[in-house]
């Protein structure tokens, strides 16, 4: 098989072939004898940081495996970034009281721990309105310690070097205040191509992901797709259940990947009668390796699924009966995808029954089609012959299929199956040929389908599957390899199939397409009742310069939107005059779902809302917003008023709400709702100065279930943490914010029951946050962190999740942030300590530096694992797909 070459490859052993001129000047040169060229000050080449200083004396494992490469030439030049000392000589940062190669390495170190990979250090591009002049630009640029590098080469847009060590976004933020610029934004790094590549030090030799012959599945590309348009490639609540002989569980490539029951097993042993499914052949835990090792842990292999979970069913060497166990235990315990690597020329009605029972559960199932070179259609083997069950043929690194497969009008698809490189029992790998190895890589697929869209059926997984496959062969589908060989690339734009090529009509079966900004704004003047898919996050900082500055124009909408699980962002509204405001001004009718609005800032005067100033029978599902929302009358941080039915389910907001003179009904989701209001949460501040102020609802006229809220909430009369005034039933909900009020009726969970109630079944507030006014039970922190306090009716089993005696309930499976600052500040957004979010949520962090001292840059395993939107900005967003750890860094203010 042809290797690849490494980036590793681009240089020797770090910094030895370097030494300093003898004149002791700021020039390098190369040792080596075919170098040639003088090296100034610092290397101009792409630096791979994973190999450049592994040798060095300062290098730290929390840089290993990063797979973006650093310019110097821009940023390392400027003497004020090597001044950074300990004997006061600048440059001298080992303190050996003289300056030579070490600093360099040692300065390569300390700055790389401090950069952003997704910019060019020290670049902003600044763009001037048509007007402004060049000397006005330059004597900006001088005023801001910046320098020009050039001028675009059309419009009157500037390149601009801002010296120091992440100061670009405070450069920024100055320009957006100024009224000649019309934008400004960091230097983005372009790569050469659109790839995920894993860390995995054996990932090299996975031809069956990634080569140059493309006989490969185009793993990285795929998952460069899949990452872009999810912030994560596998789901780990996507199980495959690998039903062979077993797994090693303790393998270090599959521990982390591995499903837990509640008891703390990975799967059950049919074959042995235990709970203890080890891999005692080396064939399940092989095929386990493909579908779902553990990817980009500087580990061994990379999984085709990255990031989803292995179930380990252990029935071989068995019989039939053990296998229809297997598959009856599998669904029985939640897999998704139900991989059989096994077969026999032997039917069995029972083990038919266990696969179409599955198949009924909305089970993927995946087998091998066997290694005899036979005719399938002579030679049934089950059960890759069953009609439910996705058959796979092997292809080997030429894209032929291999000589031992079987063959005919069952196969639906081909992958790798030849000389796999995969894990072994006892800590080890080795290579593996068969349909065995060829039916995971099928399996890993149809999870990451899942992992896109958890509402697909095995049909339409298989369709996708198909749909991405590469023919060969006879045109269309064959004997050999049924529809094609697999691959990822298009899968997940088969997802959402209704993001395909051209803007669309605007109906039900061709809605109107939205990649760009531009395409956004199209929505103000063509929303009205039609159609409308996401296609892409759309960033809407642009959004700022519509209209004079008032920001973007809300619009009516009777439609129906589909966010596809994309992100609007930076969007802007400065309206405080207008009534109505909100990224759709009048909702009547319409149908918004999957939709996420981050870093909003919006301000109006009444009925105002992050997604929806008024809300009039509309059904809003799995949408959320953060940012600011701001007003005098009905706001929400998601909508601001929400009457004439209709349905809010699986949302959430994250926005601080302020109500100014007279702000009244103001929620931290709904300000006023007339609604019902299902499995929703916010989680940020709700102020106001008039009444009807709530942490989830301003005032309730509808119902609200399985709710909760944890912001401070502040206002004059009708305080509560929960909602300021309820008409209708509120059940199973809570809230943990403060709570205060300068008026009558302030409580601790709802301000007010108005009369006809009681309104509230097993609701429950901390009783450190406000008052018991008898509206709610009040609970100790303790207590709200245990199940048993609660009443039978909070069903733990599919709605609330709580990890005991940590967090607070949760609506969906729970995740930990464990948040801390070093000396200089302090985190003010969600505090200090460890907090509980729903699985996969974006929720806000926010750093505040003391006097003395700046905001520099956020650490710790968020942001290593690239779920913290922007590291090098003191409030930014975290995606909680994981226990993740936060640290914010801060620096003293330079003198």
């Amino acid at each position: 098989m042809k290797t690849r070459s490494t980036k590793s490859e681009m240089l020797h052993s770090p910094m030895d072939s370097l030494r300093r001129t003898p004149d002791g000047g700021n020039n390098i040169k190369c040792s080596k004898p075919e170098c040639s060229k003088t090296i100034v000050l610092v290397i101009f080449v792409l630096l791979p940081i994973s190999t450049a200083l592994s040798a060095s004396p300062y290098w730290s494992p929390d840089l290993a495996g990063n797979d973006k490469f650093v310019n110097f030439r821009d940023f390392a030049v400027f003497a004020e970034n090597w001044q950074k000392t300990g004997t006061g000589l600048a440059g001298d940062f080992d303190n050996s009281g003289k300056v030579d190669i070490y600093d360099l390495e040692y300065f390569a170190y300390y700055w790389l721990k401090e950069i952003d990979f997704k910019y060019a250090p020290g670049q902003i591009m600044v763009g001037f309105k048509p007007d402004v002049s060049q000397s006005t630009v330059e004597a900006l640029a001088e005023s801001l310690n910046c320098s020009i590098i050039r001028k675009m080469r059309k419009r009157n847009v500037y390149l601009w070097r801002v010296k120091g060590i992440n100061n670009e976004q405070q450069v920024i933020n100055q320009l957006q205040t100024n009224p000649d610029v019309l934008y400004a934004e960091r230097n983005g790094l372009v790569y050469p191509s659109g790839q995920k590549i894993p860390n995995d030090p054996d990932f090299e030799v996975q031809w069956n992901l990634h080569q140059t012959s493309n006989a490969d599945i185009n793993a990285p590309e795929g998952w460069y797709e899949i990452y872009n348009k999810f912030n994560r490639i596998g789901n780990p609540d996507i199980v495959i259940a690998i039903v062979d002989t077993g797994v090693d569980y303790n393998h270090p490539d599959l521990t982390a990947s591995m499903w837990t029951d509640s008891n703390g097993h990975h799967g059950y042993d049919f074959v042995n009668g235990d709970n203890y499914p080890m891999d005692d052949s080396g064939h399940g835990t092989h095929v386990a390796g493909i579908a779902a090792a553990d990817t980009n842990n500087n580990t061994g292999i990379a999984g085709v699924s990255w990031g989803c979970s292995i179930m380990a069913v252990k029935v071989l060497p068995g019989l039939w009966s053990d296998v229809t166990d297997g598959i009856d235990y599998a669904v029985d315990n939640g897999a998704n995808v139900v991989n059989m690597s096994l077969g026999s020329t032997a039917s069995s009605s029972a083990l038919e029954n266990a696969i179409n029972n599955a198949y009924d559960a909305n089970v993927v199932l995946v087998a091998a089609a066997g290694n005899d070179s036979y005719d399938l259609d002579v030679n049934n083997f089950y059960p890759a012959c069953f009609s439910k069950v996705i058959c796979v043929s092997a292809t080997d690194s030429d894209d032929q299929y291999c000589s031992f497969t079987n063959y005919g009008s069952f196969v639906d698809v081909a992958a790798p199956g030849e000389d796999i490189y995969s894990t072994l029992p006892n800590n080890s790998y080795g290579y593996k040929s068969g349909t065995s190895m060829a039916a995971p890589h099928v399996s890993a697929l149809a999870a990451l389908c899942l992992s896109m869209n958890s509402n697909y059926e095995p049909s339409d997984v298989k369709q996708c599957i198909i749909d991405a496959a590469k023919d060969l062969g006879t045109t269309g589908k064959d004997n050999y390899y049924g529809y094609g060989r697999i691959k990822i690339p298009y899968t997940c734009c088969a997802i959402c199939g209704e993001c395909a090529d051209g803007f669309g009509t605007g109906t039900q079966s061709d809605p109107y397409r939205i990649r760009t900004f531009d395409d956004l704004c199209l929505m103000m003047s063509m929303g009205s009742s039609s159609y409308w898919r996401l296609c892409n996050n759309i960033n809407a900082y642009n959004s700022r310069f519509l209209d004079g500055g008032a920001g973007w124009t809300p619009f009516d909408f009777s439609g129906n939107l589909n966010g596809c699980d994309f992100v609007i962002s930076n969007l802007y509204i400065n309206r405080p005059s207008t009534n109505h405001i909100g990224f759709i001004k009048d909702n009547y009718g319409g149908t918004i779902t999957d939709l996420g609005l981050v870093d909003l800032n919006i301000t109006g005067q009444e009925y105002v809302g992050g997604l929806i100033g008024h809300s009039y029978g509309c059904n809003i599902a799995n949408c959320y917003s953060t940012g600011v929302v701001s007003g005098n009358f009905n706001l929400g941080g998601l909508v601001g008023r929400a009457t004439g039915g209709g349905n809010i389910t699986n949302c959430y907001s994250i926005c601080t709400v302020a109500g100014d003179v007279g702000g009244s009904g103001i929620g931290g989701l709904v300000g006023y709702s007339v609604v019902n209001i299902t499995n929703c949460y916010a989680m940020g501040d709700v102020s106001g100065v008039g009444v009807w102020v709530g942490g989830l609802v301003g005032r309730s006229d509808g119902v609200i279930s399985n709710s909760y809220s944890t912001g401070n909430v502040s206002g004059a009369g009708y305080v509560g943490g929960f909602a300021g005034q309820v008409s209708a039933g509120i059940t199973n909900c809570y809230s943990t914010g403060a709570v205060s009020g300068t008026r009558l009726n302030i409580g601790g969970f709802a301000g007010w029951e108005n009369y006809g109630g009681p309104f509230f079944f097993n609701c429950y507030f901390l009783d450190t946050a406000g008052p018991d006014n008898g509206k709610g039970e009040p609970k100790t922190s303790s207590q709200l962190k245990q199940q048993a306090t609660f009443e039978p009716e909070w069903n733990f089993e599919t709605i609330w999740y709580i990890t005991e005696g940590v967090i607070y309930p949760v609506l969906g499976s729970p995740v930990t942030l464990t948040v801390s600052s070093t000396v200089g500040g302090s985190v003010i957004s969600p505090g200090e300590g460890v907090f509980g979010y729903p699985y996969d949520k974006y929720t806000p962090i926010i750093a505040e530096a003391d006097e003395g001292y700046i905001f520099t840059y956020w650490s710790g395993t968020g942001v290593t694992a690239g779920k913290v939107t922007d590291a090098g900005a003191a409030s930014t967003t975290i995606l909680m797909s994981a226990n993740y750890t936060v640290v914010a860094n801060f620096g003293p203010v330079s003198p």
